[in-house]
């Protein structure tokens, strides 16, 4: 649970989203939405990959826009899609969807492999310096402390909790 909670907190301010959570074309909308109550997910906006390759994505207004929770993700997924190669700046990330008008930015290698996924407001909070009112870890993820209690038990939770991005 302790382990839960921390992924929780890094998870709600991001630079750079290297592992961002994906869809299949071929779930079903209703299948997305138990998973995000089931995991507590905050967020509304998914990539969706097929065969590793970025397809198309999910966002709030497509959820928001779907009549019949019983379609296909790839019947009302966009499919218009700004990319950018990975390893790109947050700075650079910032300019081309502001440019674009995009709150999305997924990374991809040459293949079209998602490699990662820059979102607006973390991009913006740290390109406009509003990040130094938060106390974040070198990926501009918020630090997590975890409480333990003593004895060997501890330690091993301690390497665990560790494990999992605790600071």
């Amino acid at each position: 649970d302790q382990a839960t909670q921390v992924g929780r907190v890094k998870h709600h301010l991001n630079a750079l989203i290297e592992n961002p959570i994906a869809v299949s074309p071929n779930q079903s909308i209703e299948n997305v939405l138990s998973m995000r109550r089931e995991r507590e997910f905050s967020f509304h906006t998914f990539p969706v990959v097929e065969e590793n390759k970025l397809v198309g994505i999910m966002t709030s207004n497509d959820f928001d826009f779907c009549d019949n929770q019983a379609s296909l993700v790839r019947e009302i997924m966009s499919t218009e899609l700004l990319t950018a190669r990975q390893g790109i700046t947050v700075n650079e990330a910032y300019a081309i969807m502001k440019e674009e008008k995009k709150k999305v930015l997924p990374l991809v290698d040459e293949n079209n492999h998602l490699k990662g996924m820059y979102v607006f407001s973390d991009v913006k909070r740290i390109a406009t310096g509003s990040q130094s009112t938060y106390n974040v870890d070198q990926k501009g993820r918020l630090r997590v402390a975890a409480a333990i209690g003593t004895g060997p038990e501890a330690l091993e939770r301690a390497e665990y909790l560790i494990k999992k991005d605790v600071d």
